[in-house]
């Protein structure tokens, strides 16, 4: 069982700082303030022939770059170094790892990668400093926690008749909108993951917020059995998770979940009982 040494616990991988490990080894961080830093953002400005000063592009956030610094302790000599070369080890295949950390409403998380071996210095036979570090190559920093609209089904109006007896009776309609709220308590735009699960006959998604109104209109039937996966800041379009769909898919402006609370809504050209669409996302913060 992990044990908490401090309110802010970081894990990298299977390494948990400011903790207590199962074998006994105590991490802790001596410097973490790159964690609250916002990363970097880029600019590229474009002289002008024959004009003053110069055009802008559209400034974008680069790579979070972040250094680490902590010591560990551990219950005999064997633990540290075992220790020292799982650290090391621990992006040797060459991908990334979650780096989860503290956010001021829950942990976040960064996929990372050295960009140089950990800096290790053994200070005594079961002690050592360490320096390291991370990139992550997407700098927008995630919520741990996933939101879902749960499963939604297509909008629908049934009842609502009075049948002229002597004593009038009026049956109430039953409404199904097909729409939820949604709520991205982050602070910058983040983009969401759309499955609609057939069967629906070229179905039609709305995201809007006030006169704000963004689309996404699929061409085609997705037929019972089939689900469509919509990445909506990638703006991939897969059946069933293995054949891409984009050509027969248009958006209709940037399909993303913006700061506050929005709508979304869909239809299809039939309706049908079993017909969902789910929307997942999560917080992001820089």
């Amino acid at each position: 069982m992990v044990t908490s040494l401090h309110e802010n616990v970081y894990q990298l991988g299977s390494f948990t700082w400011n903790a207590i490990d199962n074998d006994g080894v105590s991490w802790f961080l001596t410097r973490d303030d790159d964690w609250w830093r916002s990363t970097t953002r880029r600019l590229t400005y474009l002289d002008r022939p024959f004009a003053n000063g110069s055009g802008r592009t559209r400034s974008w956030a680069g790579p979070r770059s972040m250094t680490f610094e902590g010591y560990l302790c551990a219950p005999t000599r064997a633990l540290r170094d075992v220790r020292a070369d799982q650290f090391a080890a621990l992006c040797g295949d060459g991908g990334t790892v979650p780096l989860i950390g503290p956010g001021i409403d829950g942990q976040y998380q960064l996929d990372v990668e050295y960009s140089d071996p950990p800096d290790i210095v053994n200070v005594n036979s079961r002690e050592f400093t360490f320096q390291l570090q991370l990139v992550a190559p997407d700098p927008l920093k995630r919520s741990v926690i996933q939101y879902t609209t749960g499963q939604m089904e297509l909008p629908s109006t049934s009842g609502g008749m009075t049948f002229p007896t002597t004593y009038p009776v009026t049956f109430t309609a039953t409404v199904t909108s097909g729409s939820a709220l949604v709520t991205n308590g982050g602070v910058t735009d983040v983009g969401m993951l759309l499955r609609v699960d057939g069967p629906a006959a070229n179905p039609h998604i709305t995201l809007a917020r006030g006169t704000d109104v963004r689309n996404i209109r699929i061409g085609f039937v997705i037929e019972t059995g089939q689900w469509l996966t919509i990445d909506t800041a990638a703006r991939t379009v897969m059946l069933n998770d293995s054949v891409s769909r984009r050509g027969l898919t248009s958006f209709e402006g940037d399909f993303t979940l913006a700061p506050g609370t929005s709508e979304i809504s869909w239809d299809a050209d039939v309706f049908n009982t079993t017909a969902r669409l789910t929307a997942t996302w999560r917080y992001a913060r820089y």
